[in-house]
């Protein structure tokens, strides 16, 4: 073995919370990771476009999205603030998961809805009547035992592991909102010491790392999981709420 790596999961080097991780990982606190696109986009702004709500249609656009030019270009944005990207995968959409079903937007109104610390996915829910809260998993899982969290924007694979429909989240709406994306990058000062046969090395298993990360990710969010989550009591929507000019519909979505 040429390099040996220790892994910290979950966030844990930045007392987990996503939102350090870039900025560790520029100074040099962190020397691998793994990251989300809407988390690192605090420091990275350009990283927002994957998230901006309904861009990307489905799993097989936001592969397009991150194997072509516009990849390439957040890729050089990553790499102007000083962090080297290694490679991309998706990551899926953030769903959304409440007490109490969700058809209109107006059934969005006044609902304290837990999403990660991004201003445009703050802003969506704002603008959707909805009042978006940024709390930790911990302060989250108190919050939904108390009953003052009425939901919370969450990923079907998370969705499933964290079995939050046992505590209350019993309604997943599959409205493919806001897309995300894995980004694994190296620190510069790391990968600058590395020599061509090992950033060889280090290059190859990210992407192969990514490669099995999208086949995760499609595995955990495809119908036959949902349909699991249904069958321990949690009830998925299948519509999705799409912008028309300056106001909302909500537009029925098949199921796949």
């Amino acid at each position: 073995m040429r390099r040996a790596v220790i892994v910290f999961p979950g966030a844990t080097l930045v007392q987990r919370d996503p939102a350090r991780e870039f900025g560790a990982l520029r100074d040099g606190a962190i020397d691998l990771a793994v990251g989300s696109a809407t988390s690192w986009a605090a420091q990275v702004v350009e990283l927002n476009l994957i998230a901006l709500p309904w861009l990307v249609r489905d799993i097989d656009a936001l592969d397009l999205l991150l194997h072509g030019e516009v990849a390439m270009r957040l890729s050089a944005a990553v790499l102007a603030a000083g962090v080297v990207p290694l490679a991309w995968t998706g990551d899926g959409f953030r769903e959304l998961a409440t007490r109490r079903e969700v058809q209109l937007p107006a059934d969005l109104t006044g609902l304290s809805l837990r999403v990660p610390s991004s201003p445009l996915l703050l802003e969506t829910l704002q603008a959707l009547g909805a009042t978006p809260v940024s709390m930790n998993a911990a302060d989250a899982l108190t919050a939904q035992r108390r009953g003052t969290l009425d939901g919370e924007e969450i990923s079907v694979a998370a969705y499933g592991t964290s079995r939050v429909y046992t505590a209350g989240f019993a309604r997943l709406l599959v409205w493919q909102a806001h897309a995300d994306a894995l980004l694994f990058a190296i620190n510069r000062a790391v990968w600058n010491r590395l020599s061509g046969a090992d950033r060889e090395l280090v290059l190859q298993a990210a992407r192969d790392a990514a490669q099995q990360a999208t086949a995760m990710a499609r595995k955990l969010s495809d119908t036959a999981a949902v349909a699991e989550f249904s069958r321990q009591g949690a009830r998925r929507g299948s519509h999705g709420i799409r912008p028309l000019g300056r106001d909302y519909r909500l537009r029925p979505r098949a199921c796949r």
